[in-house]
């Protein structure tokens, strides 16, 4: 008598499969978390050069000062910033609140950017009327019209921005240059 082939798997060959999938998911998944962590610091440096730049151009070509404000929000929700034009009727926002990635945010130490609170109607204008929160804290960077740093004013705060991040390294921090307003990574 001859057998049928079986078309089928036997159990010991889907333990088998299943076991080199189970440890190709544990290599992967590290690595992959790991990536996605350094993608959120690298963003994170990325929109605030980004938005540092962007008002620094907008005060140059539009002659007007320009503010740029960071807030931390202290909770679960993610810290952001926003620009704030001058204009002759006060201070009017721009866009809306940028948010950092996940899992970073600004530190608020002592002689930078997140100390320099900003004037209250330029924080009232950001908030769109409303109040902040006991939770958040507000720091800030104004652009004069040529470009320039404004306030803070020379020998007050330094003119850096640090960051925190919850899982892995922090993503260091930006410096703006008094002379030129431009932003760099350090």
């Amino acid at each position: 008598m001859k057998r049928k082939a079986s078309s089928g798997v036997t159990l010991l060959e889907l333990l088998v499969t299943v076991t080199v999938i189970a440890a190709l998911a544990l290599l992967v998944i590290p690595s992959w978390t790991s990536l996605s962590r350094a993608h959120a610091r690298r963003s994170a440096i990325g929109i605030v050069m980004d938005v540092l730049e962007g008002a620094r151009v907008t005060a140059q070509g539009a002659k007007k000062n320009v503010w740029v404000i960071f807030r931390h929000t202290g909770d679960k929700t993610p810290d952001s910033l926003r620009v704030v034009t001058m204009e002759t009727n006060g201070a009017t926002p721009q866009g809306s609140w940028l948010k950092l990635p996940a899992g970073i945010s600004f530190r608020g130490d002592k002689n930078t950017l997140m100390e320099e609170t900003p004037p209250e109607d330029v924080l009232v204008a950001c908030l769109n009327g409303k109040t902040a929160s006991s939770k958040e804290s507000f720091g800030s960077v104004m652009f004069l019209r040529s470009g320039r740093i404004g306030v803070p004013k020379p020998g007050s705060k330094s003119l850096q921005l640090d960051f925190l991040s919850t899982s892995g390294p922090a993503p260091g921090s930006v410096a703006l240059s008094r002379a030129t307003g431009r932003a760099s990574y350090q």
